[in-house]
């Protein structure tokens, strides 16, 4: 045991008369005459230290949020479609039109929107690219799910991928849709947070009164925001939208 003590002692006392001599000693030395006569203790006081600076890169929120509305906009589609008209041949209301975002799926212009076909015209849906109205050609549709796919001569689209799992409560999710100001139809950022989730629900903090692709911060799908006329606003997740698409594609 007296050897350990010994041995600490040592090591304290030679550390403390090292950062001495460092610090105090030698540079005192080095401007006496010792300096003089022995030139290595000069240049020993007066050595440099190199401090290398560290830089922190932040990616501030105020960039980066734009920079993924740039990257997603184009992954929504605007799509008109005329509702049927009911009694027509009696002389009942003109089919009036449906305003809905769609979902790009595939390069070759395949695209998912909300829309009953038994409601809706499916062979009068048009995309609207602009100034102009560009006509679809439907593929498939599900009348359980109320879901259809049509697909579009144009293939300038961002295909996103479907996100793996369920967000976290709190994750920040952003909404994107087609709107229309004026006389024009455009693209719509809204950003919100999960404020709740249940199983295969979702709900976000700011509702979306209409229908739009709900995206994460990475730019994958999260989920579709629809607006159905019997069962008002929900959220249809990316596991589920998964499943309705490889349904319709087979």
């Amino acid at each position: 045991m007296r050897r350990l003590f010994s041995l600490i002692a040592i090591f304290v006392i030679g550390g403390v008369g090292g950062i001495f001599f460092d610090r105090l000693a030698i540079p005192y030395l080095a401007e006496t005459r010792l300096g003089e006569r022995f030139p290595a203790l000069r240049r020993t006081s007066e050595r440099t230290t190199i401090v290398n600076r560290t830089e922190v890169v932040r990616i501030e929120e105020s960039q980066a949020i734009p920079d993924l509305a740039d990257r997603v906009k184009n992954t929504v589609v605007p799509v008109e479609i005329a509702k049927k008209a009911k009694n027509r041949s009696r002389g009942g209301v003109a089919p009036s039109m449906l305003f809905e975002t769609g979902l790009a799926l595939t390069n070759d212009g395949l695209i998912l929107v909300h829309a009953d076909p038994e409601s809706v015209a499916t062979d009068t849906a048009v995309m609207i690219d602009g100034d102009r109205r560009i006509a679809l050609e439907y593929v498939a549709s599900d009348t359980s799910t109320r879901f259809t796919i049509f697909r579009s001569s144009e293939r300038h689209f961002t295909i996103l991928p479907f996100a793996d799992g369920a967000p976290r409560l709190g994750d920040r999710l952003f909404a994107v849709s087609a709107t229309r100001i004026g006389e024009r139809v455009t693209q719509r950022f809204q950003a919100s947070m999960l404020a709740a989730l249940g199983g295969e629900a979702l709900t976000l903090a700011d509702a979306v009164e209409s229908s739009a692709v709900i995206v994460n911060f990475a730019g994958n799908v999260v989920g579709m925001n629809i607006v159905d006329e019997d069962e008002g606003v929900a959220i249809i997740s990316a596991g589920e939208l998964r499943k309705i698409t490889e349904k319709l594609l087979q």
